[in-house]
């Protein structure tokens, strides 16, 4: 990331050393930009962190009212003062330092930070039916492994890139008891260090996944999106039709759907969406559908909340999947 000299991959905790450094004390009025620079572990005979890339740092992190300005001045502006204001207890803050680095991060260097930091964690799927291959993604959250439930279901057998095929077939396979539901989890066991929030109408997104492209079996893809809205959708218990926009859509209960201004392409099917805070706010599963013509036109793409795991695990409705390893489709 030039504009801040890829501080983000040589320094990986730069920011949370900043926010300690200028962590509100007796002296908060003493600690200037310049004297970060000069005085940190990242300073050697011959290196040193530049103020002006410091100080657009601590800027974006006032603009998110993470940190204040106490007084600007000096050359280059070097003797600007700032201060972070922990209100919590300084256990939390010492138990959760990954989990802020990441938030802070995010904010700070934006999307191609975050893609950065998820490409290894969004994982190609292929499904196998009568010789044929159909792409879709999955990606690690909680203690395994999201992806679309169609992902998974009607084909024949399924491989998913890095994983064991014993380990796979192993595993729980959690989903819905409504089949509309297009979400999936793989239990595994594995804790992965990814973070989720609320969506929200106008929130700046990233998409990521495997679309199907022609001879390349791992092409992940990403583009910035807006949530366009959240749509409740209803079931008429009585009736068994939707009382809603989205065709075909329905649960038992409530559920938000996000309408979003990317296409989402069959293999994206399963992908995260992924706020600025670098929290998967939804799942990717597919295009609208509306009478005569579909929302593609539009551009828009459709995915459900991230936080529908948590009923999908309580409904506790276990499927099975005939997983083969990834070495196999090449044979």
């Amino acid at each position: 990331m030039k504009e801040f000299l890829d501080y983000d991959i040589k320094h990986p905790d730069l920011i949370i050393s900043i926010l300690e450094y200028f962590w509100f004390d007796a002296k908060f009025n003493e600690k200037t930009v310049i004297d970060f620079c000069t005085n940190n572990k990242y300073c050697t005979s011959s290196y040193a962190l530049q103020p002006q890339v410091i100080i657009k740092i601590c800027d974006l992190l006032v603009q998110n009212n993470i940190m204040s300005v106490n007084r600007r001045g000096g050359a280059l502006e070097g003797n600007t003062c700032y201060s972070f204001v922990w209100r919590n207890d300084q256990k939390i803050w010492e138990d959760n330092k990954m989990n802020y680095n990441h938030y802070y991060c995010s904010l700070v260097y934006g999307f191609e930070y975050i893609y950065k930091y998820y490409r290894d964690k969004v994982i190609p799927i292929i499904a196998c039916k009568d010789g044929e291959k159909s792409m879709g993604t999955t990606f690690k959250f909680s203690n395994g492994l999201v992806t679309a439930r169609h992902c998974i279901t009607d084909h024949d057998s399924y491989a998913i890139q890095g994983y064991d095929a014993g380990l796979l077939n192993s595993s729980k396979i959690y989903v819905s008891k409504n089949p509309n539901i297009d979400v999936a989890y793989i239990d595994l066991g594995e804790p992965a260090h990814l973070f989720s929030d609320e969506a929200h109408v106008l929130d700046e997104v990233l998409v990521m996944g495997y679309p199907k492209i022609p001879t390349f079996l791992d092409f992940l893809t990403a583009e910035k999106a807006t949530i366009s809205t959240m749509a409740t959708l209803r079931m008429a218990p009585t009736r068994g039709d939707v009382a809603a926009i989205a065709e075909n859509m329905y649960t038992h209960e409530q559920t938000r759907l996000m309408l979003i201004t990317a296409k989402i392409k069959g293999g994206n099917s399963g992908g995260p969406i992924i706020n600025k805070k670098g929290c998967v706010v939804g799942v990717a599963f597919g295009q609208p559908i509306s009478e005569g013509h579909g929302y593609d036109d539009l551009g828009y793409g459709m995915g459900l909340p991230i936080q529908i795991l948590d009923p999908i695990l309580e409904e506790n409705e276990i499927i099975h999947a005939n997983f083969i390893n990834w070495s196999e489709l090449e044979n």
